[in-house]
């Protein structure tokens, strides 16, 4: 047989009870089936689609479902897609000989004709051929006692949405990763407790079953508590392997896929740009239909877990090239900053930018997290007021110490968030809420998970003429409102609907060890910069201040404060981005991040004239002709003549071939 179980019945491949020991996060899933198949009087489907990422688990679930089912008596039949070729004869024939013959292949199934058949097709999409068949030909044939369990890693699409009769006998089930509360279970049973461990494994994976599984077994087999992703390139490895049976063995479709690893999110434009070359709509379908590609609202992008390992696998591989590939991707978004109209787009080129400039502990507590992430933000309001100080009061009673690491993967580093009891007790006493509502109840900001439960919560007062009288007098606020002159405060008097800045007052979540809400409201953050006016912030809390200091904020002489404690400074930390001083802000920010987004070219290696040499390196940042010519203060045509002679010098035809050549010669700054 083509299959590699469809000879045996009932026979559950690669199962031992003991799994079940390890079986976490989805019994909400392993019941839903269950009811599903054992009372067919309440379910109308004929088919249940399973469906996600490789690796996510979804072998594992059937498995664990067929393992009830052997329980109960049910009868089963299961068939196994995987190294398939194209033979839809031998499909056909398989098929046959088990939906005509059901009722003998199964002992006692002529006695239970309450029952269903139950049909597994794993790893269904793996081949196309059969996929296509499958839909066309089985679904429509099969017996009204056989129901059909598929697994696959697309979602339905094409055929399978556009017929109503299907869309109403179809039941899809999506898994998705584990949560931070379902991989620290995880963990413990396999017997590892540290707190860093299960940090560790977290970042590493971001509930990702399979790389979990993979990276806990190499702590056992090591037998020890310190793991260090990068060590690990043949778990890695295999990972992407798994990934990519889906991509086609073509080096122009992988170097794309290769740059999309980079990327927080994608478009044709930002691929060409990055590629040098225009990129095909051909290859850009190809490229967003695969399994692990999703559209968000800025774009598609890979999934997180995907792109994080595919990306380290990538430059281990090829560093340099990886290099250049993410200062590209800086450049391109320094140059759609400075060409964008729309406000939101600029935020999301800002927050890109300021992502590709490197620095590991920005990416890994701003980023790294907060992507993917299902949460939202609603803002304050006299409607959900109570709902706010329900929040508050809850806290009241819970000040824990705890600690929190936030480790970024591609360097190894790790950064602890420390928040001890006595801070978390003393933010309780110092947190009005009702004082704060009469700055207005959009101070407030909750962040609400799936469910629209509220997790968490950031206070962002807005400075003007109205509120300036309360943060003067206020703790935490008033050290550096104190200190200002009378012209300095009268420059913040605006007028309400003006806003001449903004002060960070809190950021605070529910069950603080799961670090992807704190990253959420962190990163949600990230539009204060285009308010044109000064940011400004104070905590005792030193993964805070580092932070703060690493995103370009300088601290204010004279506005440390103790409010926290006698034994406990509180600096305060201000960005004044008004005006343009936005545009120097990014380039400082860029310079003291230690990577330039212009790309560097050895002037000793390069037979270019002073001004050729000036037009190279703005060619290479990624500007047009007419834009070099404005940098410079020349004219088109004096640009144009530039260009051919680079072009004659490099011995190049086009201005992308003269990129690709340019990068060739690239060094990093000293």
């Amino acid at each position: 047989m083509a299959f590699k179980n469809s000879n045996q019945q009932n026979r559950i491949p690669s199962f031992h009870p003991s799994d079940y020991d390890f079986f976490i996060g989805r019994e909400e899933e392993l019941n839903e089936l269950e009811e599903l198949l054992t009372l067919p009087e309440t379910s109308p489907y004929k088919m249940i689609y399973i469906h996600g990422i490789a690796g996510i688990g979804k072998t594992l679930l059937v498995r664990m479902l067929q393992y009830r089912l052997s329980l109960e008596e049910l009868p089963f039949f299961t068939l196994d897609c995987r190294g398939l070729k194209a033979i839809p004869d031998l499909f056909t024939q398989s098929l046959e000989d088990i939906l005509n013959n059901h009722s003998q292949s199964f002992p006692g199934f002529t006695q239970r004709q309450n029952k269903p058949f139950l049909l597994f097709i794993d790893h269904y999409d793996e081949e196309n051929l059969i996929a296509e068949w499958i839909q066309e030909h089985v679904i429509t044939e099969i017996p009204d006692d056989v129901k059909i369990i598929l697994a696959g890693r697309n979602s339905l699409r094409g055929e399978w949405l556009a017929s109503p009769a299907w869309q109403q006998s179809i039941q899809t089930i999506e898994l998705k990763k584990l949560s931070f509360q379902e991989v620290k279970e995880y963990v413990k049973r396999r017997g590892f407790h540290q707190t860093s461990t299960i940090y560790k494994l977290w970042h590493f994976t971001k509930g990702h079953p399979l790389a979990l599984s993979l990276f806990t077994a190499a702590l056992v087999r090591d037998k020890s508590a310190e793991l260090n992703f990068r060590e690990q390139f043949e778990v890695i490895e295999y990972l992407v392997q798994a990934f990519l049976k889906e991509v086609e063995r073509d080096p122009e479709f992988r170097y794309l896929l290769e740059i999309s690893t980079i990327l927080h999110s994608f478009n044709e434009e930002g691929l060409s740009y990055i590629n040098n070359k225009e990129v095909s709509s051909l290859q850009f379908d190809r490229l967003v239909t695969l399994s692990f590609v999703r559209q968000g609202k800025n774009g598609w992008f890979l999934d997180p877990f995907i792109r994080q390992v595919m990306n380290e696998y990538f430059k281990h591989r090829h560093p340099q090239r990886f290099e250049e590939i993410s200062k590209r991707a800086a450049a391109y978004y320094r140059q759609k900053i400075f060409s964008s109209s729309g406000r939101k787009n600029l935020e999301y080129y800002i927050s890109e930018f300021i992502y590709h400039l490197g620095d590991d502990l920005i990416g890994t507590s701003l980023f790294d997290l907060a992507e993917g992430s299902n949460y939202r933000l609603e803002t304050g309001s006299r409607h959900n007021f109570l709902e706010i100080a329900e929040y508050f009061e809850g806290r009241q009673g819970h000040a824990p110490n705890y600690e929190v690491d936030y480790y970024h993967p591609g360097t190894d580093q790790n950064h602890q968030f420390r928040v001890s009891s006595e801070h978390n007790q003393r933010e309780n006493e110092l947190i009005d809420v009702q004082t704060l509502k009469q700055l207005g109840y959009d101070v407030f900001k909750m962040l609400k998970d799936e469910k629209g439960k509220t997790v968490g919560i950031s206070i962002v007062i807005p400075i003007h003429r109205k509120t300036i009288p309360t943060l003067k007098n206020m703790p935490v606020t008033r050290s550096y409102f104190n200190r200002l002159s009378v012209g300095e405060l009268s420059e913040l008097k605006v007028a309400e609907d003006e806003v001449a800045g903004w002060f960070i007052r809190m950021i605070d979540v529910h069950n603080p060890e799961d670090p992807v809400k704190r990253s959420y409201l962190l990163y949600r953050l990230m539009p204060l910069l285009l308010s044109g006016g000064r940011i400004i912030a104070s905590t005792p809390l030193k993964m805070y201040q580092e932070m703060l200091q690493r995103l370009g904020f300088q601290q204010v002489k004279g506005a440390t404060h103790f409010d926290y404690g006698p034994n406990v400074p509180s600096p305060t930390f201000i960005l004044d981005v008004r005006g343009p001083r936005l545009v120097s802000y990014l380039d400082e920010l860029a310079s003291s991040l230690a990577r330039q987004t212009n790309l560097n070219l050895p002037k000793k290696s390069l037979p270019f004239s002073p001004r050729e040499f000036e037009v190279a390196e703005l060619i290479v940042e990624g500007l047009t002709n007419g834009e070099i010519a404005n940098r410079l203060s020349v004219s088109q045509i004096t640009v144009k003549k530039h260009v051919s002679q680079l072009l004659k010098k490099m011995e190049v035809k086009n201005r992308a071939q003269l990129i690709r050549r340019l990068l060739d010669y690239v060094k990093e700054s000293d």
